[in-house]
């Protein structure tokens, strides 16, 4: 899952590692996501440690009665340098993960690479498959860069290739791990949030 939609996320500002948190919006999409999946037996749920992945976990977490939640820094979303608290535009790039895509370029090899931020991703997500028990379901609440280009690599495709993919905050998507092969059985899943969807809310702030 992506988190929760910030006051950042509506402005389109780049966040990076900034600590910014979920917004009204953003709590109430968490809460119709945990409402959604309160019959999902979670055996763990995992986080980025940032305070919006973080909170929309926190949110998730209280309607599941025997799980445990875990937090790390790998699940974050790429680190921006310079760029974050910028707002997006022709030299950001349309997204969080377009701008990183160029970031090199942008601030002099200051910040994350897709290539790093794909690395660190797949060694935590890689890390925790290995950790569990055969038949396991877990909940993952990361950032949209993290989950495109994880994504892209289950589908084979480039990072260049996959970082323009729509997903919505707090959008489910749904990847199946079974003899050493990937398989996504949902994607960007968002039919829960009815009028806190992120198209709906886009079209509000445009009025």
């Amino acid at each position: 899952m992506r988190h929760g939609v910030t006051d950042w996320n509506q402005t389109r500002r780049f966040q990076g590692h900034q600590d910014v948190p979920l917004n009204t919006v953003g709590r109430n999409q968490a809460l119709l996501t945990a409402k959604y999946l309160r019959n999902v037996n979670f055996d763990r749920i995992y986080t980025s440690d940032l305070s919006r992945a973080r909170e929309t976990a926190e949110i998730i977490w209280k309607y599941q009665t025997e799980t445990s939640l875990h937090e790390t820094k790998e699940l974050r979303e790429g680190y921006g340098a310079e760029l974050e608290g910028k707002v997006f535009g022709k030299r950001l790039g349309k997204s969080e993960i377009h701008s990183l895509n160029s970031l090199r370029s942008l601030v002099k090899n200051h910040g994350e690479s897709l290539e790093e931020v794909f690395e660190r991703t797949k060694s935590a997500i890689t890390r925790i498959v290995n950790s569990l028990d055969k038949d396991s379901t877990i909940a993952v609440v990361s950032h949209g860069g993290p989950i495109r280009l994880f994504l892209g690599f289950v589908k084979g495709v480039k990072h260049s290739d996959i970082i323009g993919m729509k997903l919505g905050n707090c959008s489910i998507t749904e990847i199946r791990y079974k003899e050493d092969t990937w398989n996504i059985e949902e994607l960007n899943f968002t039919d829960h949030l009815g009028e806190f969807h992120s198209k709906k809310i886009v079209s509000k702030l445009a009025r």
